[in-house]
């Protein structure tokens, strides 16, 4: 993990100039980056931060957004950029306003690989409802409603970078690699992706 987010770090960095959006995984890698990313030593005023996903109907604790704004909020990194968040299958920003996806293009984009092959909170039932968001009230893994960026959305990112950490997810990456999965094909074959696993494949 700590080398995954070291490579990821620099990635983010090196093109940090032309940076305004980035999308957020959420889980143990999401909240450990935002972590770091709160302690930097640059200026980041303005950057624009989205959850690529949430966990409906459970705790408010145990949803990605909690967990990722606890680390922006302590570290004071809150006070200094947007972060936009998933509410009742919106996402509205803590300042109150919408995020405008029609006029804004996504920079870089951190995305999960799950054990069982979904991207984000996108499952192979998830279904499109809006231009943008995806939504399953099946997931496999519970909470059993799960609300995602449409993939082929994430895709428009100048930059992706797909994490797959931990032994369990073998599988999944090697069905990514060798482009078994039809849904993840539009992130596959993405001019600028970055894989960052420690499975070997």
């Amino acid at each position: 993990m700590e080398e995954a987010l070291g490579e990821s770090y620099r990635i983010f960095e090196d093109n940090l100039s032309k940076t305004e959006t980035v999308v957020l995984t959420g889980g143990n890698f999401g909240e450990k980056f935002a972590e770091k990313l709160s302690r930097n030593k640059f200026s980041l005023t303005n950057t624009k931060f989205i959850l690529s996903d949430e966990r409906l109907s459970c705790a408010d604790n145990k949803k990605n957004s909690f967990l990722i704004f606890k680390k922006f909020k302590k570290m004071g990194f809150y006070e200094r950029n947007f972060f936009y968040d998933f509410y009742d299958e919106k996402l509205v920003d803590q300042y109150g306003g919408l995020f405008d996806f029609d006029n804004t293009s996504l920079d870089i984009c951190f995305l999960s690989i799950g054990d069982d092959g979904h991207i984000a909170g996108h499952f192979s039932n998830s279904i499109n409802i809006t231009s943008f968001l995806s939504k399953t009230n099946n997931s496999p893994k519970p909470p059993k409603n799960r609300i995602s960026l449409r993939l082929d959305y994430l895709s428009k990112a100048r930059i992706i970078i797909v994490l797959a950490i931990g032994s369990e997810k073998k599988k999944a990456l090697e069905d990514f690699i060798e482009d078994k999965n039809k849904e993840s094909r539009i992130l596959r074959n993405h001019k600028k992706l970055f894989l960052i696993s420690d499975c070997l494949v």
